[in-house]
């Protein structure tokens, strides 16, 4: 039986973790992202196509992977890591399906949701799921009650992330201490009410956020799932994990799975949840309908959820996976610098505490001995980025 090829969306460190949990097991991954600096482009895991390989998210994107796939001897299976190219599948998902093979999930309806933080938000509260409290203006007046309404702190969170990167310069949220904060905020940067929802913090340190990766087979069955703790994130406060421990949350295992079936999901996704003191319970920061940056955590931990998945929509036998090991640490080295810096600053006397959480074994996002090429591209790439946000706020 002829395997089928992986086209893997978008090559920073989550699509290089996808590669690096498939390519040893004898499976071709195909890179495409148009950022041609981006690290999977180098790596050693990863082959490049002409014509598809660099195209950007968007209709030469989606024609070039059609011709791609149409010259494959079997469709290939693509697995997006962007919201960007998560976009662009879900809105192109009916001219996909004719040549690829993609998780049911990947649709609107579920994808698309999740993409659209006001929908998501909307639907977690009809599920009676524990979430911060999330007001969804309409219009000006809705802004003004909501800023009336909300506990401070607060986050301003744009409904579409994603097309609001360059906007906030690599920030994910607008956080406000303040009612005149939140309101000169959203008179400087938010041009339509709707673009945006208002939600309280869960205050608390950073190890208060935990993380599941989850997979549900096509049939609906549950399959493994990778329990893990943030202990720093970059940017600090409302970031992406830097440096992360797998540990055994049940509980946390639990909410996510029950959640998943109430939106009737099939595939593979990334939950994050805090735990707020002042009321006792978790709360739901957000779902991302794909795999997310930290995966390669699973891969380490001896619980390899990226082949359960590859196997799952390849119809082959089913993976035999071994159950994750706890204290396996995950850092993303480039970025969890900076976060180390910033608790540091904070705190002086956390010190000793941080250059001890750079001591001991660990897998790290990008750099590995047995990918040289991606490790010695990561510190270019991190320049060039760090440049591109510099520029921007400059503007």
């Amino acid at each position: 039986m002829t395997r089928p090829t992986v086209v893997v969306l978008a090559l920073t460190g989550t699509g290089v973790a996808v590669a690096r949990a498939l390519a040893p097991n004898g499976v071709r991954v195909v890179g495409v992202d148009g950022n041609q600096l981006e690290v999977g482009h180098f790596s050693r895991w990863i082959e490049r196509v002409p014509d598809l390989s660099h195209a950007r998210p968007g209709p030469e994107f989606v024609a070039a992977l059609e011709q791609f796939a149409r010259r494959e001897p079997v469709p290939p299976i693509i697995f997006p890591c962007s919201d960007d190219y998560l976009q662009v599948v879900v809105d192109q998902r009916d001219r996909l399906d004719k040549v690829a093979v993609l998780y049911d999930a990947l649709r609107p309806h579920v994808a698309g949701l999740c993409l659209d933080k006001g929908a998501f938000y909307r639907k977690c509260q009809q599920a009676g799921l524990d979430m911060p409290a999330t007001f969804f203006p309409v219009t000006w007046d809705d802004v003004a009650h909501a800023l009336a309404e909300v506990r401070y702190p607060c986050i301003l969170k744009p409904v579409f992330g994603h097309r609001w990167r360059g906007r906030l310069h690599g920030r994910k949220v607008m956080w406000c201490r303040r009612r005149e904060d939140a309101l000169a905020t959203f008179r400087r940067l938010v041009d339509d009410p709707c673009s945006v929802v208002v939600q309280e913090v869960v205050e608390g340190p950073e190890d208060a956020i935990t993380v599941a990766a989850c997979h549900i087979r096509t049939d609906g069955s549950r399959g493994e799932c990778v329990t893990a703790r943030k202990l720093r994130q970059f940017p600090p406060d409302f970031g992406s994990g830097s440096l992360l421990r797998s540990e055994h949350l049940p509980d946390i295992a639990s909410i996510s799975f029950d959640f998943l079936e109430k939106l009737d999901f099939r595939g593979i996704c990334g939950t994050e949840f805090k735990w707020d003191a002042r009321e006792g319970r978790h709360r739901l920061l957000e779902i991302n309908p794909r795999p997310t940056l930290w995966f390669d955590l699973c891969r380490a931990a001896g619980t390899n959820l990226m082949w359960e998945a590859y196997c799952d929509l390849a119809r082959l036998a089913p993976a035999t996976l071994s159950a994750p090991r706890p204290g396996v640490v995950w850092q993303y080295l480039a970025r969890d610098v900076g976060a180390a810096l910033e608790q540091v600053r904070r705190r002086p006397t956390a010190l000793p505490r941080v250059l001890r959480s750079f001591m001991g074994p660990r897998v790290y996002c990008i750099e590995s001995l047995d990918d040289l090429g991606a490790t010695l591209a990561s510190p270019v790439y991190s320049l060039a980025n760090a440049f591109n946000q510099l520029r921007g706020r400059s503007r």
